[in-house]
């Protein structure tokens, strides 16, 4: 008798939301024991659908298509769903200007064959056409025990306004949680992501993928595959706990980027992976989140160092190359571990390559022959605390990296800030970094960047390191403290500056320049307590050395190898160069005698504060400047000189001397 009530009320139901689905639309009651509430706009409750099982998958979906034919952007509707806990069998497909409330206290459980889903958008739509205005709210989605079908609990595609506000979802098997794609204005809002199982070594689930509309490897099911790329992604407040990585994409299409995402103010904690793997993203902000005990930070790629078919895919039509990423990462403290995912630890790892058809040929990949280079990213207020390394940058070019507090948890850990495989003319400026093999360490052809401002301590090898082939950077105004070897070490380069740095207790040389290595200036340094000398040039390096302050050096200011003994860099006096005389356009100048100089410098320009250039030099105390132009002024300035070994030890230049011919 009771199941034919039971039935019975099924079938009276359903008559009544066709009837409902086809009357003017008007609030209605109906009373049942344990039931779904559809409201309106206004709060008021316009149907119910009764939920006499643990299986609420046709209640959900009667309810769903009750709000596709009801709902209106003027009256959205909101299912609120009972207490209690639920399995879906089938997947749900979710409806536009529709909430689903589960704050009753509702824990959904995916019981789905295969890989079927809790709830997901509608397919067969182009760009964001396919829902809008769609809320999950509270609640927990899960999975039953039984469910190790590798599926994701809701998947999003083409659809614009997609909020998930407060849902808790637990118990993750080797897949997302949930997956987004081709969407735009989709927002997670304090969620907790908590728990996965499965071998945590061998996947790299995202916990939120932010993925791509490509049809074999990522996002079968929801076609059109027309391109469509994620505009406008945010996630905050939300608590991303036990997992293997927390939010981000690993793949990518030639030239189409993820647009205007945003993660802010979360807490990633016990990930074995990475908290933040950012795959060809433009326009990101990425701020005020915790990352605790995680193998990686935050992950920011161009392009994947791999570059394998499941990360670069196939896309008929052809993107253009980003040259502005227009991306930040700052305020947020980043503590990383290694772990049985990641056998180094990276607190923030930017990348870009340049892909080149030899590298194309290895890969084998859809990436087209292009740099793909990390192009004005800034990086900066981030409190760093790593196992491994700080913030490693390849081919990242015209970027700033700027007041972030870096440090290792090991007595020699990795690098702190590591520019390698041309990252170029980038600003690294007023960090402070302590207590890693290297510091600074510039490499493979890394030229044209600025490394100044810096506070720089306890390293287990050098301070500021430029490798071999790193032409052109300057290394100006850092403080270098306490480096086991050297302070300063420079490797066969050309064009360095090393200028007005302040460098104590190196156990080995202040400034080391390898051999072969061309130092343009190395001035008005301050270099003390240096454990064998304040400067060291190796044999047949070459540089100028001047004005530097040499502080408890023992008279060990510096040796060039090869010289008989130590060459001290002692700063020689300014020429004190006498007034000019001239005969026809011919000018003659002269000087005194500096001692401990060999040569003398001089340098002539036609202004008194403009740039004066180099014009010759003399081994005597006057020089001859001839075939000058009549009527014209001429400034000349002088330095003294001492040259050993290709090491040119200078004076500051004199004061101008002028004349008019």
């Amino acid at each position: 008798m009771m199941k034919f009530k039971k039935k019975l009320l099924s079938l009276i139901m359903s008559f009544m939301i066709l009837i409902v689905s086809v009357l003017p639309f008007t609030a209605l009651t109906v009373f049942a024991f344990d039931s779904i509430q559809i409201l309106d706009s206004s709060s008021n409750v316009v149907l119910e659908v009764p939920v006499d099982t643990v299986n609420v998958t046709e209640p959900l979906k009667q309810s769903l298509q009750f709000c596709a034919l009801n709902a209106s952007p003027q009256n959205v509707l909101t299912i609120k769903m009972p207490a209690g806990e639920y399995v879906i069998t089938k997947t749900n497909t979710a409806t536009s200007n529709t909430v689903l409330d589960l704050t009753n206290g509702t824990i959904i459980r995916n019981d789905c064959p295969g890989r079927g889903n809790i709830i997901n958008s509608p397919s067969g739509y182009y760009g964001y056409d396919g829902l809008y205005n769609f809320t999950l709210r509270g609640g927990e989605l899960s999975y039953t025990d039984n469910n190790v079908n590798e599926s994701t609990l809701s998947r999003i595609a083409h659809a614009n306004g997609v909020r998930f506000e407060n849902v808790k979802f637990t118990d993750g098997f080797i897949s997302h949680f949930v997956e987004v794609a081709g969407s735009t204005n989709v927002v997670f809002d304090g969620c907790v992501f908590d728990g996965f199982t499965g071998d945590l070594s061998t996947s790299s689930c995202e916990a939120i993928q932010i993925d791509i509309l490509e049809e074999d490897e990522h996002f079968s099911g929801f076609p059109f595959y027309d391109g469509t790329m994620n505009n406008g992604v945010t996630v905050e407040n939300c608590v991303f706990n036990n997992l293997v990585s927390g939010v981000g994409t690993k793949s990518m299409f030639h030239g189409y980027y993820q647009n205007n995402i945003t993660i802010r103010n979360n807490t990633f904690s016990n990930l074995t992976g990475c908290a933040i793997f950012c795959t060809a993203y433009v326009n990101t902000d990425i701020y005020g989140n915790t990352i605790t005990n995680c193998g990686e930070g935050i992950n920011y790629f161009m392009m994947r160092p791999d570059s394998r078919l499941r990360s670069v895919c196939d896309f008929d039509a052809l993107g253009s190359v980003n040259k502005d990423c227009k991306t930040r990462i700052f305020n947020n403290n980043i503590s990383v571990n290694s772990t049985i995912d990641v056998s180094t630890a990276s607190a923030i790892y930017i990348f870009g390559n340049n892909v080149t058809s030899a590298k194309k040929k290895k890969y084998d990949s859809y990436a087209k022959v292009a740099n793909y280079a990390v192009n004005k990213i800034s990086v900066y207020s981030n409190t760093i605390t790593t196992t491994g390394h700080g913030i490693r940058m390849y081919d990242t070019v015209n970027s700033k990296i700027h007041n972030n507090t870096v440090s290792s948890t090991r007595t020699n850990g990795g690098y702190g800030v590591y520019l390698a495989n041309s990252s170029n003319s980038n600003d690294i400026y007023s960090n402070t970094i302590s207590q890693f093999s290297n510091s600074v360490l510039i490499a493979s052809s890394s030229a044209k960047n600025k490394i100044t401002n810096n506070t720089v301590s306890s390293a287990g090898n050098s301070g500021i390191v430029v490798n071999t082939g790193c032409n052109n950077n300057l290394i100006s105004s850092n403080i270098i403290s306490n480096s086991e070897k050297n302070g300063i070490l420079i490797g066969k380069c050309s064009g360095t500056n090393i200028q007005r740095n302040n460098i104590v207790s190196s156990g080995a040389d202040g400034i080391h320049v390898n051999s072969k290595a061309n130092v343009s200036a190395i001035t008005s340094n301050t270099l003390n307590d240096s454990g064998k000398y304040a400067i060291y040039f190796e044999k047949d390096a070459i540089g100028n050395v001047y004005l530097n302050n040499y502080k408890n050096c023992s008279a060990r200011y510096g040796y060039s190898k090869g010289e008989k003994k130590d060459y001290k860099f002692a700063n020689l006096a300014v020429p004190a160069v006498k007034p000019i005389k001239k005969s026809g356009t011919t000018v003659t100048l002269s000087w005194k005698k500096v001692g401990g100089a060999s040569v003398y410098y001089v340098y002539r320009s036609t202004s008194k504060k403009g740039t004066y250039s180099y014009v010759g030099s003399t081994k005597k105390t006057s020089f001859k400047n001839s075939k000058l132009k009549k009527g014209k002024k001429y400034y000349y300035k002088v330095s003294a000189v001492k040259v050993g070994n290709g090491v040119k030890a200078r004076s500051n230049l004199s004061s101008y001397r002028g004349i008019k011919i």
